[in-house]
């Protein structure tokens, strides 16, 4: 059985090595099967809320890394907040929208990790969403290193804000029903 799985991936490897697209989706598939050995011993719910998760980020990764066509160096920006910045300060409404529209994005990965944290400890809390922020990091340093896309320092800044109100939701959602519900 060992060898057949290293003759498998060898395979695998060797046929797919030439394309970031391949490699990136060998990554995803091994990923995915990581979090299904995880969450074996977890509620129904929680097994949806994680596979959900899943598939977001996958689909997250494919449309900012897999499909993005290459850009010039110079559009990087490395410098927070500059493009919240410039959109007030030129009153730039489509680059206000896609700040917004970034934040936007990684609410529903938030809303996931809420309900997925319900019961967590706050540093583990904690941990799940700065894994969600360095998903982000890693998607715009791939951006950067194959000159896709832009690399944004700001579009960190955005997903993780958008994790963060997404996290909550779950959250006041809970204590509103509890609240509603008590006997008075």
């Amino acid at each position: 059985m060992d060898y057949l799985i290293t003759d498998m991936w060898n395979y695998l490897v060797a046929t797919t090595s030439e394309t970031l697209e391949y490699k990136a989706l060998v990554a995803l598939g091994l990923l995915l099967a990581l979090l299904i050995l995880v969450v074996s011993g977890r509620k129904v719910s929680d097994r949806i809320a994680l596979a959900l998760l899943a598939a977001f980020l996958t689909l997250v990764f494919a449309s900012t890394v897999l499909f993005r066509t290459e850009v010039p160096a110079s559009v990087n920006n490395f410098v927070p907040l500059f493009t919240w910045q410039r959109a007030l300060s030129t009153h730039n409404v489509q680059l206000l929208l896609q700040n917004v529209e970034n934040i936007v994005l990684f609410i529903p990965a938030g809303i996931a990790l809420g309900w997925l944290c319900l019961d967590a400890r706050p540093w583990e809390c904690a941990i799940a969403i700065a894994g969600v922020a360095l998903f982000s990091v890693a998607i715009e340093v791939l951006q950067l290193h194959y000159g896709i896309g832009m690399c944004d320092i700001d579009d960190v800044i955005d997903n993780t804000l958008g994790v963060v109100i997404g996290f909550m939701v779950p959250w006041v959602l809970c204590r509103m029903l509890r609240v509603r519900n008590q006997p008075r």
